[in-house]
């Protein structure tokens, strides 16, 4: 592309798509080559990469100038003011024909899919002082969320109530994450904190950090996988754990230079030299180890993004190239 890219991708399934110097742009890869599936110009630069919206080829995307756009092949189906400065990444809600973004960290604003029009804003009296802390999760058309103040809690933006709201011991550290038939949060004390899905703790973590997470939770094969700014990875789950884990858990061989990626029990991370790996965390007597699968490099290239797409990989320098990997 002869755009400049600057972020995504994002895939869903068959397509990825990427927010370029002024544009959205849809990617189509096929067995020798990428192809580009539509091209559709914005007005303000985009905040964020791209979120699909299932079963469509539409995306929905954050400006600079505040706005929510819908566009996809057919061009900007609309676009809507959300009233704040700082939009962040939007979420389609599985089973509604709604989306929700979080307005400047402090509120959760929903927006119709069919026309953009705003449907509900939380919370949409008064509410809490706290900052809502990394991206909310979907639990169905319902949005889980955890705040700065020490509360964890899930809004039904369909009802427009808050079906539950739980206080926390401790400051929560990067966003929740629904797996199985619990919710996994870390804290600023260090355990991952766990709960049942009506809000209620469990007393066993389900896991120990040394450190902050600077990414995640990426959820996938059962389990969730937070990666610090050292490389340092954290597996957890639903279910009782041991406590903290001897030596800490395992790093990655160079620490990451963006989001990596969870593709089942695969992850890929990119590092500041422009190297892309697969890594496995297997077990190895009373820890886990990560074992490189592959690591694929470029003289001189400095990634912006990657995504695996199909049986691709993904992998977009910054010169505005996107390259497809067989893994």
């Amino acid at each position: 592309s002869e755009l400049r890219l600057e972020h995504g991708p994002a895939c869903d399934g068959t397509r990825a798509y990427f927010a370029a110097e002024g544009a959205i742009v849809a990617f189509e890869p096929t067995a020798d080559e990428l192809v580009e599936s539509w091209r559709t110009r914005i007005a303000s630069p985009a905040t964020c990469a791209p979120t699909p919206i299932p079963d469509t080829q539409d995306v929905l995307v954050t400006t600079a100038s505040g706005q929510l756009l819908r566009v996809g092949r057919a061009g900007q189906a609309w676009g809507v003011a959300t009233g704040a400065s700082s939009p962040g990444r939007p979420m389609a809600l599985p089973g509604t024909a709604l989306a929700a973004v979080v307005l400047d960290e402090k509120r959760l604003g929903v927006f119709r899919l069919a026309d953009g029009a705003r449907e509900w804003t939380w919370p949409d009296r008064g509410g809490g002082s706290g900052k809502i802390v990394g991206q909310p999760a979907a639990i169905g058309g319902r949005v889980l969320l955890a705040t700065s103040d020490q509360k964890l809690a899930l809004v039904d933006p369909v009802a427009h109530t808050v079906v539950w709201e739980t206080s926390i011991a401790s400051a929560p550290v990067a966003g929740p994450a629904p797996v199985g038939d619990e919710i996994l949060l870390p804290t600023a004390d260090r355990p991952v904190r766990r709960f049942t899905l009506d809000g209620t703790e469990l007393p066993e973590e389900a896991a120990w950090l040394t450190e902050d997470p600077a990414y995640g939770p990426f959820v996938g094969d059962g389990r969730v996988v937070y990666v610090s700014a050292a490389g340092e990875v954290l597996e957890a789950g639903p279910g009782k754990r041991a406590g903290r884990v001897p030596g800490g858990p395992p790093k990655l061989p160079t620490a990451p230079a963006l989001a990596p990626v969870l593709d089942g029990s695969v992850l890929l991370y990119a590092d500041a030299e422009g190297a892309v790996s697969a890594v496995r965390a297997e077990p190895n007597r009373d820890r886990r180890r990560l074992v490189t699968l592959w690591t694929w490099r470029e003289e001189g290239s400095q990634v912006l993004g990657l995504a695996r797409c199909g049986d691709r990989v993904l992998v977009a320098p910054r010169d505005g190239r996107v390259i497809a990997l067989e893994p």
